[in-house]
């Protein structure tokens, strides 16, 4: 689009300029066309795009998440990442809880952390400023094994079993799954 704009000479003039792209800015003084054409490839207003290797799991004594942060114009600045019960999180929680990473990284959800369900937060954030705080989850964690609490075996004749034992009933129990 054009745009006219009259100015007295030795002066200067601002034209806010929002998206990649070709311009050109034709100057006329007294009657004398001026013309000046520019690239500009620098704009950036989208956030990183975030790739986990799952995005959740089922009852594990681990999980190990590879995360993938990628941004294709500014390239990324840094990301961030923390495991949480809560099922959002705020970007100054997940950067206080986290180192700083660039590239992938492999999350890990193991015995540092309590049985239960957690959810994984990245915060990630590119060289134009765009950011994304994504959640993901659950994913579940239990390190206690199950528990009999009782077997039934099969019916014996006069206390003696005809067969081998069989075994018809078990109760199990499990702690967190």
């Amino acid at each position: 689009s054009e745009e006219e704009i009259t100015i007295d000479v030795g002066s200067t003039f601002e034209i806010d300029i929002n998206e990649n792209g070709t311009y050109r800015v034709v100057v006329i003084i007294d009657g004398v066309e001026y013309e000046e054409t520019f690239t500009v490839s620098t704009i950036d207003s989208i956030a990183p795009s975030i790739t986990l290797s799952k995005t959740q799991g089922d009852w594990a004594t681990s999980h190990l998440v590879n995360i993938t942060v990628t941004d294709l114009d500014s390239k990324v600045k840094a990301y961030y990442y923390a495991f949480t019960s809560n099922a959002t999180e705020t970007k100054e929680l997940v950067i206080a809880q986290s180192e700083m990473y660039v590239g992938t990284t492999t999350a890990k959800l193991d015995s540092s952390y309590l049985n239960g369900a957690y959810y994984l937060h990245v915060y990630a954030i590119d060289n134009a400023g765009n950011a994304k705080l994504m959640s993901y989850g659950t994913y579940k964690l239990d390190y206690s094994a199950p528990v009999i609490t009782s077997v039934e075996l099969s019916e014996t004749v006069d206390g003696w079993y005809h067969e081998a034992y069989k075994v018809v009933a078990v109760d199990v129990t499990e702690n967190g799954s």
